[in-house]
């Protein structure tokens, strides 16, 4: 019987590492610890990462930490000073998603593998510099070490499956957390694993500097696994060749995060919102620090099924750690937890996805799984939607106009999904939202002073659109999304520093080829997708294109046949693609607006699909060079855009009165009634 949650409280500072060749050893205590300098394993630790993650990126070093002790292996905890001044000159150096690395921390790291040190690397590593600053040219800075250029965010979504080469010994190896930094091969690097879907990309490659994987394998949620950990052991023994990973791995009690958290201010009259989270369609544990309470039940620790009976209805079926059924419900179920909520989704290899919820969770029976409904108050969803829609390092007042412009969108969508039993999704189609998980204090500040204040144009909420990087020039909705009425507040337009001049209409080909190669001062230019290119053969595009067609036109999408060739044959007024006709030699197709974006994800909205359809397309010998700026669709407010006018000095007034011309800011219930004027050029 599963154990409920036996979290360990804490593991502790970091042991050195020795590399051994048989069973596991007993960890040093800290007195006797070999002295610095005689490590033979470190892991990294960044100080600029870890004020950027948070509780999460703390929660993460420990688990690197766990799964080398289980592997019976002694680490080290490494700064980057030690690297930098030679105070650590150990055998592997660990880089477990070190997003945040200096230019002196990276050459110190390149001078380790010069002089024969391995790299076990992960994630995000040297993802961005010591300020969160995009390195140019965008991507990895560590990229010839990695073997591997950054290619795209994840389409992979929030768990992954990786197929292992023979050489790790085959088979297919599940992960709880699988968001991933998409790369491609550089020549001289060996593929180990890849991606069961998004592309078969690869997940694992080796280089003659070690091992760099493009998901989080050492994370807490992955790691804890016995099957991810002897992965783990797999490709140490190919980092460290004369140890051998144990037969057997002892048991591991799960790595607990340690998450602030912060009561929200009670207001009867806010409203409340009912978000649909993904099913349970497997077992999960909910634990609550003060307990867990539903009708006419109570425990600190309760275990999750859905309940099938041939001749009965659905039902969910809660038990205690021993087994024991506490209640059996074929209708909803309320679960609420004191101060807040945990909830673990478990895979059946140990992998698992852990999570944390203000409010209530709604768990509602089904065929074969189980709706979750997660409802809380208007201002506690936000503080779980604002950080992953904008970073939480960006300027305050960039925080602030996102915090009002979340709320306004909110507000306005209400009642989306009502069909489906909640008001919005947790995916892009409505906001990304991942609960307290994923709060953050600066983001919390901006919620709480920019309280109440909405968007509204003639006194209802704004549906205020967003994206992240514009290229430059905005669009209006309507030329994004044919078919759609046209938005008086979203106009779109310049998002340049000047006045734009001298390029011409962008909606003719070659002024649009002009801003593209030759841009102005934009607000958003310090994004590392202000501009990006992409190059794909038609015989990579074809199978793309012949599985996105049938989502994105219908039952009526013809079969292309061998892709032959793409044109872009019109532009909305700003630029985009309005039409791309595709040519195969059965047939053709054309696709229309924001829809050409997901031509290379399926035909899926997501990560995965072209960064923007602000682009030109050269075709030659058989391959198709995408040249193009910024990253989603273009309406309303870009938000590297208002974090480059907030770093200027602008207000969130200000900010909000360029993307959203002719809104005003109010409060009041649900934004109507007491008006506040138009959105004034005014710091607050």
């Amino acid at each position: 019987m599963i154990v409920l949650l036996a979290f360990l409280a804490s593991l502790g500072a970091s042991a050195c590492v020795q590399a051994r060749a048989t069973a596991p050893k007993r960890v040093p205590t800290r007195t006797e610890r070999p002295a610095p300098g005689r490590c033979a394993i470190g892991v990294m630790h960044s100080e600029p990462t870890l004020k950027s993650g948070g509780w999460r990126a703390s929660w993460d070093l420990r688990g690197v930490e766990a799964t080398f002790r289980r592997l019976g292996l002694e680490c080290r905890a490494v700064r980057p000073t030690d690297l930098e001044g030679g105070g650590w000159t150990g055998d592997l150096l660990v880089l477990a998603d070190v997003r945040l690395m200096s230019p002196a921390t990276l050459e110190a790291v390149r001078r380790h593998v010069a002089r024969g040190g391995r790299l076990l690397a992960t994630g995000q590593t040297s993802y961005r510099d010591q300020e969160n600053r995009p390195w140019q040219p965008p991507g990895f800075a560590l990229a010839e070490l990695f073997g591997a250029d950054f290619h795209r965010w994840s389409g992979v979504g929030v768990e992954a499956e990786l197929a292992l080469e023979e050489v790790l010994g085959g088979g297919n190896v599940f992960l709880g957390r699988g968001e991933a930094m998409l790369v491609r091969p550089r020549p001289g690097s060996r593929v180990l694993a890849r991606f069961t879907d998004s592309e078969g990309s690869a997940a694992i490659l080796e280089t003659r500097a070690g091992i760099y994987t493009g998901v989080s394998l050492l994370a807490p949620e992955n790691s804890d696994s016995g099957e991810v950990t002897r992965l783990v052991g797999r490709l140490l023994e190919r980092l460290l060749p004369k140890w051998s990973a144990p037969r057997a791995l002892p048991a591991r009690a799960r790595v607990r995060p340690q998450i602030s958290f912060q009561e929200e201010p009670e207001a009867p009259e806010e409203p409340l919102v009912s978000v649909g989270l993904p099913p349970l369609d497997g077992e999960a544990l909910a634990a609550a620090v003060g307990g867990l309470t539903w009708e006419g039940g109570q425990a600190r620790e309760v275990r999750i099924q859905a309940v099938a009976t041939v001749g009965k209805p659905p039902a969910v079926a809660l038990y205690d750690p021993q087994g024991r059924l506490l209640i059996r419900s074929e209708r909803p179920l309320r679960l609420k937890g004191s101060p807040w909520l945990e909830l673990v989704r478990l895979n059946p290899n140990g992998t698992y996805r852990w999570s944390a919820w203000r409010g209530t969770l709604h768990l509602r029976p089904e065929a074969d799984s189980i709706q979750v409904v997660n409802r809380l108050t208007l201002e506690e969803y936000l503080r779980g939607v604002v950080p992953n829609e904008m970073p939480a390092w960006f300027p305050p007042q960039a925080l602030r106009a996102m915090a009002i412009v979340a709320r306004s969108f909110t507000l306005a969508h209400l009642g989306r999904h009502r069909a489906q039993g909640f008001d919005l999704c947790a995916s892009v189609h409505c906001h990304v939202y991942q609960g307290l998980a994923s709060e953050h204090p600066s983001v919390g500040e901006a919620i709480d002073q920019t309280r109440g204040l909405v968007l509204t144009d003639q006194g209802q909420p704004l549906a205020a659109t967003y994206h992240a990087v514009c290229g430059g020039v905005g669009e209006a909705p309507e030329a994004v999304w044919p078919g759609g009425g046209k938005v008086r507040c979203l106009p779109g337009g310049a998002d340049t520093r000047e006045v734009l001049t001298g390029f011409g209409p962008l909606s003719e080909e070659a002024a649009l080829r002009r801003f593209l190669d030759a841009p102005p001062a934009a607000w958003c230019e310090g994004a590392s997708r202000f501009r990006w290119e992409e190059t794909w053969s038609l015989e990579e595009l074809g199978p793309k294109v012949a599985e996105a067609l049938p989502r994105l036109l219908g039952p009526q999408a013809p079969e292309l046949g061998r892709l032959r060739a793409l044109r872009v044959v019109a532009r909305t007024p700003h630029g985009r693609v309005a039409t791309l006709l595709l040519e195969g030699d059965r047939a053709s197709a054309r696709v229309h607006g924001d829809s050409v974006r997901w031509l290379l994800s399926g035909g899926r909205i997501g990560a995965g699909g072209l960064q923007s359809s602000l682009f030109y397309l050269d075709q030659s010998e058989g391959r198709v060079r995408f040249r193009g700026g910024g990253w989603g669709h273009g309406v309303g407010l870009c938000q590297e855009g208002a974090a480059g006018r907030a770093r200027a000095g602008q207000g969130y007034r200000e900010i909000l009165q360029h993307y959203y011309p002719g809104a005003r800011l109010s409060t009041g219930d649900e934004g109507r009634g007491a008006g506040k004027g138009e959105v004034e050029v005014s710091r607050p």
